[in-house]
């Protein structure tokens, strides 16, 4: 992997340590939201990749610390949260398609988190930028092993939220690697509302512009399609992209392949600018790269006579929901700060208080100075020193460890150790306290614990690190004063500032911006489509009640379908049934959504559905897989050969070929039938051991089925038994040896 450093005075230095393991190497550059190094893992000896916190225009460093100029405490806590709980995420996948995570933490007022480095890795930019635009076989390598690691992404509810050439590396062993996934890049977008600052048109989906529309597969879709767009073009999609036609002569002249097409179609539905219009899911896009549009699997037979069985029984009530049948109501927008989780409980602000010890969780926290006087023994690095003097205005002072009894006394400015029982050898010594307290490794400022021995000592970055006791190795040892507060109240670090006080579910509010963050029970499924979104307490109130678009009409609190009512019309907001979903946005009476939530036809597509069961009971009779009656019968009508005018009876079924009247009829052994031609009245029949073809004019016949949905009556004619028999031919043929 090769990247030009961009020489910039916000990132950190080379030859910085972070989590004293991984060295700086190199700036590899930055976008508007993070920063990329090069470092050395100083544990296992090769180069990383370190991912740095680092919203552009938004941070200010001093040293390798970093300070966000616009966020408060509480919101600096939660992006970094968010951004290192997106790389654990990730990291539990442990898919081939995404660089193994090695680490994340939080430091210098940020956060990171470190993958695996390939030397043999460029990204998709580079070779865009030297070859201009690839060869369809690579192209299509190149997205199918995108969607593939996708698709595995979202089937556990992770979504990307950030595809573009840089993001994607390319192995020389052809392996396709995706990186920089950006829940928390898009959290941090809508809080501040810089969405056109942190994404570009034309490269992020056009929601992604907007807090308030919903993002889902389709979003990372358009990102997939945008990236093939350019691989096959050569240029990236612009915002005012034209779209292509559905017509040969509007594509661009190098599109020469079946191939070609296919991948332009796909991409030609995959950006389109609504979210609802594009494909659902990686599955059904696939589909269309495959076969260059949306398959129609024709019905079978006993689909559609089902399909009709169900139009026949067809009964709605006035507000039942198309999609799940529960009753659709006209929401009220939710009560202040009532929880849009369960819709029962209010939303409560935590007490966290940063100067509870998380460790009694009983004492306080008191600030200490340790530069001036003796705090902690410099000796056993935890015991408080007493401090004594001689008297008033006595110049001679002691300083007594009660844990180790070590013992120091002052006089000209340094303290001389004067009892020592753990290190007897160093008795004698004499420094400044501040030499003692260096050489310890004891910091300047402490926050003591009033109710047990609880020693914090203060870091360059603003955390505070547990000093004394030393935790157990699954616990924290090192946080920020927001997350200090949070385990003093038995919370888990990353804790919301809210909680619901019936559900319990987890909420961040900062800035008149919810998110929520956590949620045991979902009863009206608020969790599965808002979970991690930032959101406006005005959308909130409207999005809990189940109403996205805010307009009057209906919804249904199980499924989520919305609607936009206007007279007897509704307009469909959103559904996440399938059937539905594609025709977001048209406008239907209830009735009509109830039959196209069933796959039904709508009234004015009745004449056309019959027409296509019509056609399919032919086709079933023609691909023998229906008889004129039980008895194996295949044709019974009126007939006469070419060179007569009197009429005769042709009859077939499954073991000969009958024709003639009363007196005189001529059989033939269907199993010697050769090959058998129909074209309206005439039918042409060859059978082996016969020179001369048997050629009749036959009528066409009635033929009745009976159906689940009723008695189907179609009309057959000569092209219809010839396609049946010579289907029995290929049977037989196929049954020899």
């Amino acid at each position: 992997m090769q990247f030009v450093p961009n020489q910039n005075e916000d990132f950190l230095k080379v030859g910085t340590v972070l989590e004293n393991r991984f060295e700086i190497l190199q700036p590899l550059g930055r976008d508007k939201f993070e920063i990329t190094y090069l470092a050395s893992d100083g544990t296992r000896g090769d180069k990383v990749i370190v991912k740095e916190l680092a919203p552009e225009n938004e941070i200010t460093r001093a040293e390798a610390n970093i300070h966000f100029r616009n966020l408060s405490d509480t919101a600096c806590h939660r992006l970094r949260r968010l951004f290192i709980n997106e790389a654990n995420n990730l990291a539990r996948l442990n898919l081939r398609g995404i660089p193994n995570y090695r680490a994340e933490f939080s430091a210098n007022g940020t956060a990171y988190f470190v993958t695996e480095y390939f030397k043999d890795a460029q990204t998709l930019k580079q070779i865009l930028q030297a070859q201009k635009r690839l060869i369809t076989s690579d192209v299509l390598h190149i997205i199918g092993e995108i969607a593939d690691t996708l698709e595995c992404t979202h089937s556990r509810k992770i979504l990307h939220l950030n595809l573009n050439p840089e993001n994607i590396l390319v192995r020389e062993n052809g392996h396709i690697l995706v990186t920089g996934f950006a829940v928390a890049r898009q959290w941090y977008a809508d809080f501040t509302q810089t969405q056109s600052h942190i994404y570009e048109l034309g490269i992020a989906a056009t929601e992604q512009f907007s807090e308030r529309l919903r993002r889902g597969p389709a979003t990372d879709i358009y990102g997939i399609c945008t990236i093939g767009f350019q691989m096959l073009t050569g240029e990236s999609l612009q915002s005012d992209q034209v779209v292509f036609g559905d017509h040969e002569a509007n594509l661009p002249a190098f599109l020469s392949s079946e191939a070609d097409f296919k991948i332009f179609a796909a991409i030609k539905m995959g950006i389109a600018p609504d979210y609802e219009a594009r494909p659902s899911s990686v599955s059904e896009w696939r589909k269309i790269l495959v076969h260059g549009r949306i398959q129609d699997v024709e019905p079978t037979l006993p689909e559609l006579d089902q399909r009709l069985v169900e139009l026949q029984r067809l009964k709605t009530s006035k507000c039942e929901c198309p999609s799940c049948g529960e009753v659709l109501m006209s929401p009220k927008p939710l009560g202040n700060m009532q929880c849009p989780v369960c819709k029962q409980g209010k939303l409560t602000k935590r007490e966290l208080h940063p100067d509870h010890c998380p460790v009694c969780r009983s004492g306080v926290l008191h600030l200490a100075d340790n530069t001036l006087e003796p705090k902690i023994c410099p000796i056993c690095l935890h015991g408080r020193m007493k401090v004594l003097r001689k008297g008033l205005l006595h110049p001679i002072r002691t300083a007594i460890c009660p844990d180790c009894e070590s013992n120091f006394q002052f006089g000209k400015g340094d303290w001389r150790l004067s009892c020592c029982q753990i290190n007897p050898d160093r008795i004698g010594e004499t420094h400044s306290w501040q030499v003692w307290r260096e050489t310890s490794g004891i910091a300047e400022h402490l926050k003591l614990c009033d109710g047990c021995e609880a020693i914090f000592e203060l870091e360059p970055d603003g955390r505070w690190k547990l000093a004394y006791p030393i935790p157990k190795s699954h616990d924290p040892r090192t946080l920020y004063p927001e997350e200090w507060a949070r385990v003093a109240a038995r919370l888990d670090p990353g804790s919301g500032t809210h909680v619901c006080t019936v559900c319990n579910a987890d909420f961040f509010l900062d800035s008149e911006k919810l998110t929520l963050l956590h949620a045991e029970d979902d009863p009206f499924q608020y969790a599965r489509f808002n979970l991690g979104r930032c959101l406006s307490l005005e959308e909130v109130i409207w999005l809990g009640a189940g109403k996205e678009s805010r307009n009057q009409g209906l919804t249904c609190f199980k499924c989520h379908t919305e609607f936009d009512q206007s007279g007897l019309e509704f307009r469909l907001v959103r559904s996440y049934n399938e059937q539905l979903e594609r025709r977001a946005g048209e406008s239907h009476n209830l009735p009509d959504w109830h039959r196209i939530a069933k796959n039904l036809p709508l009234p004015e597509e009745e004449s056309s559905f019959l027409e296509l069961l019509d056609f399919s009971v032919i086709k079933s009779y023609r691909e023998a897989q229906i008889d004129l009656d039980s008895k194996g019968l295949i044709w019974k009508g009126i007939a006469s050969k070419q060179d007569s005018d009197r009429d005769a009876r042709l009859t077939v079924t499954e073991d000969e070929v009958t024709f003639g009247g009363v007196l005189r009829k001529e059989k033939f052994t269907l199993s010697a039938l050769e090959s058998a031609h129909g074209f309206e009245h005439k039918l042409t029949l060859q059978f082996a051991n016969f020179s001369d073809a048997l050629e009749l004019e036959i009528d066409p016949i009635t033929f009745i089925v009976q159906l689940d949905s009723g008695a189907r009556s179609v009309s057959l004619d000569a092209s219809d038994l010839a396609a049946r028999l010579q289907k029995i031919i290929q049977e037989h043929d196929v049954a020899q040896p």
